[in-house]
């Protein structure tokens, strides 16, 4: 599907790449795909004057001095929101070090059993694109999932702006699939030292594509710009819209760093007499004051660096929360598939 492509209902031109499965027209708002219309749902978005004064009000308390408001985008992102049950099964060991010295001995312990969830993957559903905030929003989809229900696109259309689908139905599984199987892998490699067998089955509970509010704003503070991700949701308190955002680094807030890397070189300093004894003479028959001095080390360097490498920074960024697949119950998962939407 090309740029050229008509809309069916008014005849306006589509604003669609090549790769639009789905696409909503930005004049009448007819929404659907080459086989015809979809049922368009999602949680309603809400006035835009209230997502601005919320981050205004945000920003007030952590950002000293003028703010000026430079750019603000409201869209309906697409999502498809993934149902599945995910059973992995996996087979290693893990071994324990018992006793000191002569009496030392790893014990090996089988480690077997099988991961099964139920879990809410959602998938975005953009090609090619990601944005400020894209895995907080993420978050707010799976929370706010059973809230969602139909909308009518032109009365959307006029208000903020949707982005078409290219991620197809397919294609949202398998990345769904693809996702939950890394994360279990992880989860079973942090039991076991060595894992032998790790494989996961899925069964596909429901899919459903819906459509999220986010505002995007832009301000600008001394002379530089920066970024806001907001939650644009009707069910959204005021307190909760941001959910990423770049604040200026305050001067006191450097200073506190560059005092820490002193602290930190300082340390390291310290260090040096037991650094120098581990090189100079034989390796320590004492391996707990070697791997002691290893630590000290290790660890006044790293702060000493991301101490001066914070220093030197004008900007940090704010975030509510990271992007996490939520567990829902049998029950939530039934209603789900009662109410997952199909192309019509």
């Amino acid at each position: 599907m090309g740029s050229a492509v008509k809309c069916p209902n008014c005849g306006a031109a589509l604003e669609a790449s090549p790769d639009a499965l789905v696409y909503v027209c930005a004049h009448c708002g007819w929404a659907g795909y080459d086989k015809g219309k979809i049922a368009f749902e999602g949680v309603g978005p809400s006035r835009e004057a209230d997502v601005v004064k919320a981050v205004v009000a945000f920003l007030s308390r952590r950002v000293k001095g003028e703010v000026v408001i430079r750019e603000v985008v409201t869209m309906m992102l697409p999502f498809w929101a993934v149902g599945l049950r995910a059973r992995t099964s996996y087979n290693g060991y893990r071994t324990e070090v018992r006793g000191s010295g002569k009496h030392r001995e790893v014990i090996y312990f089988p480690v077997r059993d099988v991961l099964d969830e139920t879990v809410l993957v959602p998938v975005y559903a953009r090609a090619f694109e990601s944005f400020f905030g894209l895995e907080e929003i993420k978050s707010r989809v799976v929370e706010n999932f059973s809230l969602a229900d139909s909308l009518d696109p032109v009365a959307l259309v006029k208000l903020v702006r949707i982005l078409n689908v290219e991620i197809s139905e397919e294609e949202a599984v398998d990345s769904a699939k693809s996702r939950v199987s890394e994360d279990h892998r992880r989860r079973v490699e942090a039991l076991a030292n060595e894992v032998f067998d790790c494989y996961t089955d899925f069964e596909v509970l429901s899919k459903k594509l819906v459509f999220y509010p986010v505002t995007l704003i832009k301000y600008e503070h001394k002379g530089k710009v920066y970024r806001v991700c907001s939650d644009a949701s009707t069910s959204c308190e005021p307190g909760d819209r941001v959910l990423k955002a770049e604040l200026p680094m305050a001067a006191l807030t450097r200073l506190y760093y560059a005092l820490t890397s002193d602290l930190a070189v300082m340390a390291l300093a310290l260090a040096s007499s037991p650094v120098n004894y581990v090189l100079a003479s034989e390796w320590p028959k004492d391996n707990n004051l070697t791997i002691l001095v290893i630590v000290i080390v290790a660890l006044s360097g790293f702060i000493g660096w991301k101490g001066a490498n914070l220093a030197t920074k004008e900007e940090r960024v704010w975030r509510r929360g990271a992007g996490e697949d939520r567990l829902m119950d049998l029950d939530e998962l039934k209603e789900v598939v009662e109410r997952t939407s199909r192309f019509r």
